[in-house]
Formats: structure tokens, C-alpha cells, sequence
């Protein structure tokens, strides 16, 4: 068996509209498909979902992927022939970003995205496998001798956000190769909504990578300074509790008297 297919679902149309229906036209078909029904929330992060799917593969690679990612035809067939090509792989996946300069990075690849399948926004095209800094999590494909040492990290990553980078990055530190394959595929999401859980799993790998002078990621580069990490989660609890404030204070004193004292307290601040 060459992949194991393995995908955290919360909506079971989703899976079967989307990652199902293209596993079912693929030409290549040495793969078995490991599906962790989640709709009841029985797990609280990604990587813990991830992890508990892979103790059941029996592939010489795990192919972790999102519930809504629609893969064409010859996806896999190509992938086959590209992971021959790479020495040492660590992880590979379908978008990610390279550093271009100070905290500056750009997008890897020319994935579809959205409802409209319009082109990745940051993707720049590319005809081989491309090493980067890091990868979106909506497509991780590791050798099954990788994952079974190393993991996803439910401590570092206890929600559903950077998983793919953290691996990443401990990938780049054991030498290994963090590469971007050159095949289209259609994810239907933009991207989720980044808060608070975001900003606190990003200051968990500030603090673990502490050689890295920024964390690149497809939703933007951060500096690498636990300073920023702090100031981000402060942020966040700030908008959030503005938020909190403006529902409660509409229900009971309407708009207009709610957009004065939330000026009011923005002023003071």
C-alpha cells in the first residue's frame, strides 16, 4: 500500500462531495482511506485527531488532508512519481511559503482555492518539487518511518492551527526536506479565521524554535520574539472583548449610543 489517506471530518456531505469523490476517480489506486469522524467533538486539536487516524495506516506514506480538498484524477499518480525524486523527505504538501527577505516570505505553488476555485492569491508557479520554509496544513504527506518518530505535537498545537508549520519547521530541524509539489488540486476553503487559539499556538512556537527570526506561514510572517507573541494574544483579547462589549451593549442601548462608548473607550486607551 502506497498512501494512507487520512482526514479529520466535521461534515460528512463535505467529505463526501469534496476528498471522497475525487479519491473515487483517482487513476492511481494502491490507497486506503482513514476517515476520524469528529462530529461529535471527540477531539480538540488536529494533531491529536491526526495522530489517533495514523495508528490505523498501513501505507508507506501518510497523506494528511483536509475534508474539503478535491483532488483530480492523476493527483496521486503524479504525486508517486515526484516523492521518488526527493532525498531525505520530511514532509511535503501543496502550498506553502519561502523567506524572500527580513519577515518577508512568498507563496509557493498554484493551488485553486474558494468556491469561485480562483488561484492562490501569494501562489507562485513552479514546474518541480520546491523546498520553503513552511506548509499550509491542507495537504502533509510523510513517510510512514518519519511520522511514526515524529509525530504531530498535541502540546505544542492543541487547537487546529500551525500544525503544518510546526512540523515544518522540526522537520527543517533534523535536515530534513519541507518541499512544495508542483500539482493543482481545488481547496474549498479561503482559510479559517485566525484568533486568539491562533496567536497562543504561534507563541508556543516562538518559544520552541528559538532559532528562528520569523515564523513564516501562508496566512503571513511573523518575527520570531516572544515580545510579538505576547502582544498578538493581547491583542486578540482586546478584540474580543470589544466584540463581547458592542453585542451586549446593543441589545440593550442600541447602535448609536453603543458606537459612542466604544469610542469612548478607545479614546481613553
Amino acid at each position: 500500500m502506497d498512501f494512507s489517506i487520512i482526514s479529520v471530518y466535521n461534515d460528512k456531505r463535505k467529505l463526501e462531495n469534496f476528498l471522497e469523490r475525487g479519491l473515487d476517480q483517482q487513476e492511481y489506486r494502491s490507497f486506503e482511506r482513514i476517515f476520524i469522524d469528529n462530529r461529535e467533538g471527540v477531539y480538540d486539536s488536529a494533531a491529536a485527531a491526526l495522530n489517533a487516524g495514523a495508528t490505523k495506516a498501513s501505507g508507506d506514506y501518510y497523506f494528511f488532508i483536509h475534508q474539503d480538498v478535491k483532488l483530480p484524477p492523476s493527483y496521486l499518480s503524479k504525486v508517486r512519481q515526484h516523492l521518488n525524486t526527493i532525498d531525505d523527505l520530511g514532509v511535503a504538501g501543496a502550498a506553502g511559503v519561502r523567506e524572500t527577505g527580513e519577515c518577508s516570505a512568498e507563496g509557493v505553488n498554484v493551488i485553486h482555492h474558494g468556491e469561485s476555485q480562483r488561484k492562490w492569491e501569494r501562489g507562485m508557479p513552479i514546474l518541480d518539487p520546491t523546498e520553503v520554509d513552511s506548509l499550509d496544513e491542507l495537504l502533509l504527506i510523510v513517510p510512514n518511518d518519519v511520522f511514526n518518530e515524529e509525530p504531530f505535537s498535541p502540546s505544542l498545537c492543541p487547537g487546529w492551527h500551525l500544525y503544518g508549520v510546526e512540523y515544518s519547521l522540526r522537520m527543517k530541524r533534523l535536515g530534513k526536506s519541507v518541499v512544495v509539489l508542483p500539482i493543482d488540486l481545488w481547496h474549498q476553503s479561503d482559510g479559517g479565521w485566525r484568533g486568539i487559539s491562533h496567536d497562543k499556538t504561534l507563541l508556543r512556537l516562538i518559544q520552541e524554535y528559538s532559532e528562528c527570526d520569523c515564523i513564516h506561514t501562508t496566512g503571513g510572517s511573523w518575527p520570531a520574539t516572544k515580545k510579538y507573541g505576547l502582544w498578538r494574544v493581547v491583542e486578540n483579547k482586546v478584540q474580543s472583548s470589544l466584540i463581547r462589549y458592542f453585542i451586549i451593549s446593543w441589545s440593550m442601548h442600541g447602535l448609536t449610543r453603543t458606537i459612542k462608548k466604544i469610542v469612548r473607550k478607545l479614546i481613553r486607551r
